[in-house]
């Protein structure tokens, strides 16, 4: 995912909602603000959803759970779920983003 996406739309859920799409090396860029680790699912609330795409078309979506200090991302592909950490910055970042 991390080399293979050329843009990303993100939706988010709190606060008043809103969304924010990306492109090119901005995706490269914010996707280090997910691990490729297995994370935990947690009692967070659900905080949005995000789409990557591969040339306009999706490669793969989930859902985004924000926690304290870190959150994580539930996907499906090829019928396997994972659920990948959302990073301190990234954390940070999405809770930023929450227009109340």
């Amino acid at each position: 995912m991390h080399d293979s996406t050329t843009s990303m739309d993100i939706v988010m859920y709190q606060g008043k909602g809103g969304s924010m799409s990306l492109d090119g090396r901005n995706v490269k860029l914010f996707n280090n603000l997910f691990e490729n680790k297995t994370a935990a699912k947690t009692k967070a609330p659900l905080a949005g959803n995000m789409m990557w795409l591969v040339n306009g078309r999706e490669f793969v979506s989930g859902n985004y759970f924000l926690g304290d200090s870190t959150g994580y991302v539930v996907f499906q592909l090829n019928g396997k779920e994972y659920v990948n950490l959302i990073n301190a910055q990234g954390n940070s970042f999405f809770k930023g983003q929450i227009k109340q």
